[in-house]
């Protein structure tokens, strides 16, 4: 079985969620982790090493609309998905985690699809993102590990 971690916002907000991969690694040290983006974070997913496998979602160009959302969970389903953490709050992302026939999908009460998710955490404006993603672990009754700085990256040296 495989965790998969969807953060298919902007740059920045997938390196935030670089950490909260980390903490899913430490939490669940013998899952795959499947990591699903854009295509401009891809290279940062790719050189964290907690992640097993880096998925693009083009959502804008070639994977946009329902086409693009039965694709991304087909490719969820084939890898045994078992639990989908949700980062972006959009219904588009709950509904790859519904059709990727995972048992568990946890995300925030405030996405457009929270009905559709396992799991719903209460979204704490008043924290950092970093810590607002850890509450996710602890909707699953783990506690989240403490982050650990620096992050640790592998670069290619094309990188």
């Amino acid at each position: 079985m495989a965790i998969a971690i969807i953060q298919t916002a902007f740059l920045g907000d997938t390196a935030l969620s670089m950490l909260f991969a980390v903490q899913v690694r430490r939490t669940f040290p013998d899952e795959p982790i499947v990591f699903v983006c854009r295509p401009d974070a891809a290279p940062l997913a790719r050189a964290n090493p907690a992640i097993e496998e880096t998925i693009i979602y083009d959502k804008r160009k070639q994977d946009r609309g329902m086409t693009g959302i039965v694709r991304m969970a087909h490719l969820l389903r084939q890898r045994n998905v078992e639990h989908v953490f949700c980062l972006q709050r959009s219904i588009r992302t709950s509904l790859v985690a519904l059709l990727s026939g995972a048992r568990s999908r946890i995300g925030f009460a405030t996405a457009t699809g929270a009905w559709i998710l396992t799991h719903r955490v209460h979204y704490a404006h008043d924290r950092h993102e970093i810590e607002r993603n850890a509450l996710l672990l602890d909707a699953m009754g783990v506690q989240a590990p403490p982050v650990e700085l620096p992050l640790a990256l592998t670069l290619s040296p094309e990188q």
